[in-house]
Parts: structure tokens; C-alpha cells; sequence
């Protein structure tokens, strides 16, 4: 008996990639077994958790959102148990892969897992997408400009205060970027793409305000 945990990388999905996703997590896993077997997919929208058998039922239950971005996937069969769950409705994601069983299944399932994920990976978003890596880099750039434009441009209380203003600007980035352009996203209607694509346009625009916002601020203490 095996086991495997993994985080997922950030990734958007169509309703067909979706269903792919789902396929492969039942690959080689029986979920018909009358006894032990089991697919249950559940999505949560607010306080209400929807609990669907097949992608079938999710595409034809019309009272969805055209996006889903709570969503939890578990296939068993007794021997084997898998279960891949986010949850990208806030400023926190939270997202995780477990595998269960045979040795030879799991290192397989695994592989194919992985290679989905990453040939369907948001990496731009994936960017902003690790709370802990943003704080340690606004941390950072805080403290260096803080002594770099402290010691050579500016008086201390000024250099803090940057330093102070570029944290907040990053903490904005993340709380921003997770609202709005969500770290992993299920489509399920094409009318929503572009929304989706606003959303992309969006995500960037904040983005690059953030930055020209903190370049303003201290070009003009050169003045």
C-alpha cells in the first residue's frame, strides 16, 4: 500500500478538460463496484455543497454558475482512493492531491496526474499564486528599500514608509488577484469565456497599477 500528497499548480479548465481530469482520476479505479465503489464529485457555492455522480449531471444542472471554483473530486473502489479537492472562492486557496493503494497504481496515476496538470498550468498566475513566497517577497523589498533609499536618498521615517507601502501594494496584488482571477477555475459554459478573458485583463491591469503606483511614490521623493 502506497501513498501520495500533493499541492496543485494553478490551472483553468473547460468543462471537457474537466471531464478529462475526472477520467483520469478514475482510471484503473473501479467507482461501479456495487459494494465499495464510489464517484462523487462535490462543488460549493457559498454555504451549498452540490454533490453530483458524473460530469453528465454537472452539465446539465442549469442552476450552476458558469464558473466553479470550490470543487472537491473522490474516487474509490475499496482498494484504491483518490481525491483531489481546491477551493479558490477567496483571498486563501487551498488545493490538494491524495493517492491511496497498489504501489504501481499510484506512481502511475500520479505520473498521468501530473502531466495534465502541467500541460493545462497557469503559470503566469501561478506567479502569485503562493501566499508565503508573496509576504517573504514583500518582506524583502521592503527591507531593501527601506536601507537602500534610506542610507543614500531619503531620511529613515521616508524610507519606512515605502517599504511600508510596497508591502501593502503586495498584499493587495495577492487578496486582488485571487478575487478576481482565481487560482484554479472549472468553466462551464463557453458564453463565460469571455469573462474569463475579462477577468485575465483585469488581473493584469491591477497588477500593473500596483507597480506604477510604488514607482510614483518614490520618484517622488527625488523631487
Amino acid at each position: 500500500m502506497a501513498k501520495y500528497e500533493e499541492g496543485l499548480p494553478s490551472f483553468h479548465l473547460d468543462i471537457d478538460e474537466f471531464e478529462d481530469l475526472v477520467r483520469i482520476l478514475s482510471n484503473n479505479v473501479n467507482p461501479n463496484d456495487e459494494e465499495k465503489g464510489s464517484l462523487k464529485i462535490k462543488i460549493t457555492e457559498g454555504n451549498l455543497t452540490k454533490e453530483y455522480d458524473s460530469v453528465t449531471e454537472i452539465r446539465e444542472d442549469a442552476t450552476l454558475p458558469s464558473d466553479i471554483r470550490d470543487v472537491s473530486i473522490t474516487v474509490s473502489d475499496g482498494s484504491t482512493h483518490v481525491k483531489m479537492y481546491w477551493n479558490s472562492t477567496g483571498s486563501f486557496t487551498t488545493s490538494k492531491l491524495r493517492i491511496r493503494g497498489d504501489d504501481t497504481l499510484v506512481k502511475s496515476k500520479a505520473d498521468d496526474l501530473n502531466r495534465f496538470l502541467k500541460n493545462h498550468k497557469n503559470r503566469w498566475r501561478g506567479y502569485f499564486s503562493n501566499l508565503v513566497t508573496q509576504f517573504v517577497l514583500a518582506f524583502v523589498i521592503s527591507i531593501s528599500s527601506g536601507v537602500v533609499l534610506g542610507s543614500t536618498i531619503l531620511s529613515e521615517s521616508n524610507a519606512i514608509s515605502i517599504g511600508i507601502f510596497m508591502f501593502n501594494i503586495a498584499l493587495f496584488a495577492q487578496f486582488g488577484v485571487n478575487r478576481i482571477y482565481p487560482r484554479n477555475l472549472v468553466v462551464l459554459r463557453p458564453d463565460s469565456a469571455n469573462t474569463s478573458s475579462l477577468k485575465k485583463i483585469v488581473q493584469r491591469v491591477i497588477t500593473a497599477i500596483a507597480v506604477l503606483a510604488g514607482l510614483i511614490t518614490i520618484l517622488n521623493y527625488f523631487n
